[in-house]
C-alpha cells in the first residue's frame, strides 16, 4: 500500500510541472499575434508576394479549387519569410463579373506556429476588378468605406491596405494594391463575439442604435445591397454587454460612393443608379431619426478629414468621394427632409 501512495505521488509531482508547463505555452500562443493582426498593426504598406498560376486561378475562380502558391512577406524577424500554403477565389459576384477575383489565402497550421503566429486564419484579399486606376480606385474606395465605418461604431470589421506583387515562372506578373479584410474568425476572437449563421433574423432582435447608425451609413454611401433578413453582407454578432445582434455591414462594392461599373440597383427598389440614395431602414421614428442625424452630424469633420485624408487615391478620386459624403450632411442640415426621408417606412 505504501508503495502505491509512493507511486501516486511521484506521479502527480511528475506530471505538475509539465501541466504548469502546457498551461505556460498555452498562455504564450495566445499572446502571439495572427499574421493578420501583423499585417494590420505595421505603419507602412506591407507587402505580400504571391507566386502562383494566374491564369489557372482565373480560370477556375467560379470553382473556387485552392492551387498552391507560394507566399512572401517580412516576418517578425523582420527577415523575408517564404512559405508554401494554397489559395483559391472567392465571393459571390467579383468572381463572375471581375477579371481579378478576391482570393482566400490558407496557410498550414503548423507553419503559422512555427513562424511565431497564433493561429491558422485565412487571409481574406480584395483586389481590383481590373487593371487601370479605374479600377484600382474602386478598391480602394471600397475599403475607405471600411475606415469610415470605424467611426459609426465600436464593432466593424478591420481592413488593412497592402501592396500584392504577383510572381509567375520566376517572373513579376502584376504590382498593385489590394486590401486585407479581417477573417471571421478573427474578427470574433478579438471582440470575443460570435457570428449568428442560422435562421431568419427579426427587426426585433437587432440592437437599435447599431441597426439605427448602420442603416443610416449605408445611405450615406448609397448602398441597398444588403439585406437583415437573409443576412445578405451583413454579419449578425453576439456580443458581451449587448442584449441583442449587432448588424455589421461588408462587402461595399455596390455602394455608389465606390462607383463600380457593374453595380446597378435590384429591380424592384424605386432607384435607377447606385450614386442615387435610397434609404432602407424600417420603422424609425422621428425621434430616432433626428437623435442619429445629430451623431452624423457630430462626427462630420472626423468622416471628412478621413475621406480627404485618403492617401491611396488619386486625387480626383479623393474630391469625388469627398463631395459625395459632404452631399449626405447636407441632406441632414435640413430637419424636414431628413423626417421625410428616414421616417417614410
Amino acid at each position: 500500500m505504501k508503495n502505491t501512495y509512493l507511486i501516486l505521488f511521484f506521479s502527480c509531482w511528475i506530471s505538475l510541472p509539465h501541466l504548469i508547463h502546457a498551461q505556460d505555452r498555452a498562455t504564450d500562443l495566445d499572446e502571439r499575434p495572427s499574421l493578420f493582426s501583423f499585417l494590420y498593426e505595421q505603419d507602412s504598406v506591407p507587402t505580400l508576394k504571391i507566386e502562383t498560376d494566374w491564369g489557372l486561378l482565373i480560370k477556375n475562380k467560379l470553382e473556387e479549387e485552392y492551387q498552391p502558391v507560394v507566399l512572401t512577406f517580412q516576418g517578425l524577424d523582420e527577415e523575408e519569410t517564404v512559405v508554401k500554403c494554397k489559395l483559391r477565389a472567392r465571393g459571390n459576384t467579383r468572381k463572375k463579373v471581375c477579371h481579378y477575383p478576391p482570393v482566400r489565402v490558407k496557410i498550414p497550421k503548423k507553419r503559422l506556429a512555427a513562424l511565431g503566429f497564433n493561429s491558422s486564419n485565412d487571409l481574406k484579399l480584395v483586389l481590383p476588378c481590373g487593371g487601370g486606376r479605374f479600377n484600382q480606385d474602386c478598391m480602394l474606395r471600397e475599403e475607405l468605406v471600411y475606415r469610415l465605418y470605424e467611426l459609426i461604431h465600436p464593432v466593424h470589421i478591420r481592413t488593412k491596405v497592402i501592396r500584392l506583387r504577383h510572381w509567375e515562372s520566376g517572373e513579376e506578373a502584376h504590382d498593385f494594391l489590394a486590401f486585407l479584410v479581417e477573417d471571421d474568425d478573427e474578427f470574433t476572437d478579438r471582440l470575443d463575439s460570435r457570428i449568428v449563421n442560422r435562421g431568419r433574423i427579426q427587426y426585433a432582435g437587432l440592437d437599435r442604435d447599431a441597426y439605427l447608425k448602420m442603416t443610416f451609413f449605408q445611405y450615406m454611401i448609397a448602398n441597398t445591397d444588403w439585406g437583415i433578413s437573409n443576412r445578405h453582407n451583413l454579419e449578425m454578432v453576439l456580443m458581451p454587454g449587448y442584449k441583442r445582434l449587432i448588424a455589421v455591414p461588408y462587402d461595399f462594392d455596390y455602394a455608389g460612393m465606390v462607383g463600380t461599373t457593374y453595380a446597378v440597383p435590384h429591380a424592384s427598389f424605386p432607384i435607377k443608379y447606385v450614386k442615387d440614395r435610397w434609404f432602407r431602414g424600417q420603422k424609425v421614428t422621428k425621434e430616432e431619426a433626428l437623435a442619429i442625424r445629430q451623431f452624423f452630424l457630430d462626427k462630420r469633420e472626423a468622416i471628412l478629414d478621413r475621406c480627404r485624408s485618403a492617401e491611396f487615391l488619386g486625387e480626383r478620386s479623393k474630391k469625388e468621394a469627398y463631395r459625395f459624403i459632404e452631399e449626405f450632411f447636407e441632406e441632414l442640415e435640413n430637419e424636414k427632409r431628413v423626417v421625410r426621408t428616414f421616417c417614410h417606412r
